[in-house]
């Protein structure tokens, strides 16, 4: 899979959590692309969509309403 597009009005931080080891370990990290949805998050729901992608090494970037979250390089194990 190269990309998950979420359209699910204020689920997303749920859904995170049960694929965490696909976006996290995964062999092949998808983009991930959803629109966000304030209004029906509980405060400070936002700030925690960022840090989880920001902890399983993806690059976030805003566009309008929307959040897109690319996956950064990850480092290889020394021999």
């Amino acid at each position: 899979m190269d990309l998950l597009f979420m359209d699910i009005e204020g689920c997303e931080i749920e859904v995170l959590k049960n694929i965490r080891s696909l976006l996290c370990d995964g062999p092949k990290r998808p983009v991930v692309f959803f629109e966000l949805h304030p209004e029906f998050y509980p405060s400070g729901t936002e700030a925690s969509l960022y840090r989880f992608f920001e902890e399983c090494g993806y690059a976030t970037e805003r566009i309008s309403s929307h959040l897109l979250c690319t996956p950064q390089p990850q480092p290889q194990p020394q021999p």
